[in-house]
């Protein structure tokens, strides 16, 4: 779906000779598109002991089918509430699958440094909170897959997007053509990562 949408969307050159994309992707129907993504979310997380030990490998499928969809099942006078907390922990997810996969992180840096480890803090849905944890967690492995499809060329075009998207003092800041990427800290490449899925999720997915 995002290699799709990246290779068919309109590009925006502006004064700075920045490229944008012009595209959005549907969420939900990122992480419910069963069939390639899932078969290669679950080949990831076989190939990973982090994933495997999080619980998702032989279930990827069934976290998916799950957790995705749950706010389809949610009624009584919260349901819009938990409907909105539910979007989030997906998009979250998502947002930051998408940005790790594209960069070529590994399984095992994806887990370490942004699996959600416990369930959130929802005094009002108390009930929920392990839904919303596992929904992120799924929608985590749902964008690296989608990320991971990326061609080189794909990537460099994905991320000149995204960089082009942030703000002058962030362009600086992250300017892997000034200073190679192996050269960032680890604080800042998780920094970068944050940012970098915060742009694609305001402005690239719906």
């Amino acid at each position: 779906m995002l290699k799709e949408m990246i290779e068919q969307a309109d590009v925006e050159t502006g004064v700075s000779g920045l490229k944008k994309l012009t595209y959005v992707a549907d969420g939900v129907g990122m992480a419910t598109s069963i069939g390639e993504l899932v078969t290669e979310a679950v080949y990831l997380a076989s190939r990973s002991g982090a994933w495997s030990a999080a619980g998702i490998a032989v279930g990827t499928v069934g976290v998916l089918a799950q957790y995705v969809g749950v706010w389809l099942t949610i009624g009584g006078a919260h349901a819009d509430a938990m409907a909105a907390i539910a979007k989030d922990h997906l998009a979250r997810g998502i947002s930051y699958g998408v940005v790790l996969g594209a960069n070529g992180a590994k399984p095992n840096y994806a887990y370490d440094n942004f699996w959600l480890q416990a369930p959130p803090s929802l005094p009002f849905y108390r009930e929920f909170e392990k839904k919303a944890q596992n929904l992120q967690n799924a929608g985590l492995v749902a964008g690296y897959s989608e990320g991971k499809q990326l061609s080189p060329e794909e990537m460099r075009t994905f991320f000149d997007d995204i960089t082009a998207r942030m703000s002058e003092v962030d362009q600086e800041i992250y300017d892997y053509k000034s200073t190679p990427w192996k050269e960032w800290s680890a604080d800042k490449k998780r920094d970068f990562y944050s940012t970098a899925a915060a742009i694609f999720r305001r402005d690239h997915l719906e």
